[in-house]
């Protein structure tokens, strides 16, 4: 499977997380799940939205816009054959730079 990390295509197994990852060591991330039917992304700007809210709250900028959010979920069908799924994005609130959010998407 094909998963997206930090403006990257990676295959599943190549996926490293750092130990120092502060979402990992603390528990502080943030995710949702975008779900396909037909080849749209169903209520797309709602669970947009949602994610933005809950980053919002704890003033974490959310690093992609909505069209690069929406054209990544759009090659990842792509990779998966046009099958329908749910994708799901996580947003680490920081590495160990203390600089950068780590966002993963990945197809379930």
């Amino acid at each position: 499977m094909i998963l997206w990390m930090n403006g990257k295509y990676i295959d599943e197994k190549e996926i490293t997380i750092s130990s120092f990852d502060h979402g990992f060591l603390y528990g502080i991330n943030f995710f949702e799940k975008f779900r396909t039917y037909k080849g749209q992304v169903v209520l797309f700007q709602e669970h947009y939205n949602r994610l933005i809210t809950k980053l919002n709250q704890f003033r974490i900028k959310m690093p992609y816009s909505v069209k690069e959010i929406l054209q990544v979920i759009q090659q990842l069908r792509s990779y998966a054959n046009d099958q329908e799924g749910i994708y799901f994005i996580n947003v680490s609130t920081r590495n160990e730079n203390s600089n950068f959010r780590q966002s993963i998407i990945n197809r379930m």
